[in-house]
This record gives C-alpha cells, structure tokens and sequence, in this order.
C-alpha cells in the first residue's frame, strides 16, 4: 500500500509568498549633494562637471525605473540651447515615474519646471550674445544663474533618491572627493574672480559719468575733439583704464573696447612717443605686428601719426589703434583696444577707425 502523508492545511499557504511581501532590490545610488556644495561644484567644473552629471542623472533613474534613457546623450544636455526644453520634459517624467512606482512623493515639479525655464532663456541668451557679439558680459553673468537653475533640478532629484525605500547610497572615494576640492578652490576661484571682475565692469559702465550717442563728439577746449563711433560709449573716471594719467576714458556697454585720450606737454618727442606705444603692445600682444602711417594737416600746422597694431589666438583677435597728433602747443594721443571673436570683429574695428579718423587737435 502506498503511504500517504496529510499536510496541515496553513502549509500550503505559508508557503507562497504574497507579491505585497516581495522586496525591491536595493538600488546602488550616489550619496545626494547639499545644495550649496552641489552649486560650487558644477559653478567650478566650468559646464563639464553639469554634463557629468546629466549623465549621471540620467544613468541612476534608468536603475530606478528601468532601461528607459541613453545616458550618453545627456552628456550633451549643457550645450545644446534648442534641445534644453525637450530634455527636461523627459527628465522630469522620468521622475514622475519613479514616484508612480514606488508611491512616495519627494519632487516640487514647480521648483523643476521654474528652474527649467531659467536655464533654457540664459541659454537662449547667451547664444544671442556670443553670436552677435554685443552684450559680452552676458556670457559671465548668465553662467552662475544657469547653474543655479540646474542644481535646483540636481537637488529635486536627490530629494526624490532620499524618499526611495530600497535606495543604498554609494560614498565617494578619498580620491575624488579631494578632486572636488581641488576643483572648487582653484578652479572655483578663478571663475568667481572673472565674474565678479566682468560686474565689476559693467557696473562702471552702468553708472558712468557721460553716456554718447552714435556721432556725439565730447571736446576738451583748447586740446582736442573725439567724434564717438557708434551707440553704447560711456565715459568713466579717470583710471579705471589707465593709471590714471589720462584726461579722459571711455568704454563700450556692447563689446569689450576701451579708449582713452592723453595729453602731452610741449616738447614731448613724436617719435619716441609712437616708438614707446609700439613696442608696448607688441609685448603684450600675442602674434602682434603694427604698422604706422604719418602726414602732415596744413590747417592745423600739426603732425599726425596712426598706428595699428593687430594681435590674434585661435579664437578671438585683438586690435589697437593709436592715433598721436602733434603742434606747436602740445601733443594729444588716442588709443582704442578692443578685443572680439573672429566673426565680429569688423564691426568693431569699422568703429575704431572712425573715431581714429575724426580725432582732432585743436
């Protein structure tokens, strides 16, 4: 006879595991950053430290959710203006899913969607001012406050990593964490100097002594009249170009361009005055050359000497133009720099002619 073994009637049952029992698996995720730390590392990573970690953001919610980005592309998340809005809408359902998954509820969409619209005009701006080269300073004020808008949607995600149920977070190691601050202090530092220096700047020429029209000409009696090439001139004081030797300075709201106008005493030398300004800027220059031309102007029984000097890198080009007039009373000398990107510079150098042009001693 064969045997036959009775179970208890709860076996059966507790055997079976209720799906409301299952765990998640425990996803392996980075340690979120504090707000302000996060700021100061994507500020100092110079836009490559952000694309690092769109990609990292994008890697981490295809752990959570499932295959569902191709984190590769959002390396490029920083730099691609006209794209920015569609890929924050995804990122953002992708967050949106990972609540729906889990059922918790960690992210301010009115913070991300806020953020996202920040990021996406100084963008949008900023493409504006590198390509029509006026309004230079834009491209330094505008980097901190798209990074600012950044981090707020890095911090909403790091919110929502907090709320998982089966998140481990991951500390970084000795080595990175002291590239980070590595990073921050040197790399950080330079570029809160170039900013603060760029507002600086600008607010010299927001609150400037004498603002010009294309066409305006300002006059110093008796010495000289400078005709302003040009909308945008402000003059400012003395030495904030110079070293305070100069009689009067101008700046440009629009491109990166100074002038400054010197007067000399009698018996001041032409030629070592010119010879001095050359060799000047052949200095400071890089891959330089100057070329000077001379006549004489019967009206004012004065010398006329021009000089420009002309100066290039890879990416942008730097122009001097000299102009030094000399009587028998005294000597005047106007100098104009400019420095530009390549596809804009003969706007500005069409500018510096014509003020070198109309200069006058008087």
């Amino acid at each position: 006879m064969l045997e036959t073994i009775d179970r208890p009637q709860g076996d059966e049952q507790e055997s079976i595991q209720q799906p409301d029992d299952i765990q998640p698996e425990n996803v392996l995720l980075s340690s979120p950053k504090r707000f302000v730390w996060e700021f100061l590392l994507q500020f100092s990573g110079i836009v490559l430290f952000s694309s690092f970690r769109s990609y990292q953001t994008a890697k981490e919610l295809n752990k959570i959710n499932g295959k569902r980005y191709q984190p590769i592309l959002w390396l490029f998340l920083p730099l691609l203006t006209l794209l920015q809005p569609i890929a924050f809408y995804h990122l953002f359902n992708g967050f949106r899913a990972a609540e729906n998954k889990y059922q918790i509820k960690a992210v301010n969409y009115g913070v991300c969607y806020a953020a996202a619209i920040l990021c996406t005009a100084c963008s949008i701006f900023n493409l504006y001012a590198s390509h029509s080269g006026m309004f230079s300073w834009l491209d330094a004020s505008l980097y901190p406050i798209w990074i600012l808008g950044f981090v707020s949607i890095i911090h909403q995600f790091g919110n929502l990593k907090r709320h998982l149920p089966n998140a481990e977070f991951v500390s970084s190691k000795i080595a990175y964490t002291l590239l980070q601050w590595v990073m921050v202090i040197v790399l950080g530092g330079l570029l809160f100097f170039v900013v603060g220096s760029n507002l600086y700047h600008q607010s010299k020429v927001w609150g400037g002594v004498e603002s010009f029209k294309n066409g305006d000409v300002y006059r110093q009696k008796d010495h000289y009249s400078l005709e302003l090439a040009g909308d945008g001139w402000v003059r400012v004081d003395k030495g904030y170009i110079s070293d305070g030797s100069s009689d009067a300075e101008f700046l440009h709201a629009q491109y990166e361009a100074s002038a400054m106008v010197f007067l000399h005493e009698k018996g001041t030398s032409l030629n070592e005055q010119t010879r001095f300004r050359q060799s000047s800027y052949l200095e400071s220059m890089t891959k330089a050359s100057c070329k000077e031309t001379r006549k004489f102007v019967p009206t004012t029984l004065s010398v006329r000497a021009d000089i420009i000097c002309k100066g290039s890198s890879p990416l942008s080009k730097e122009l001097t133009y000299i102009s030094a007039i000399q009587n028998e009373k005294h000597m005047v000398e106007l100098i104009i720099q400019a420095e530009a990107e390549r596809h804009i510079i003969d706007d500005i150098e069409t500018i510096m002619s014509t003020m070198v042009r109309e200069f006058q001693i008087q």
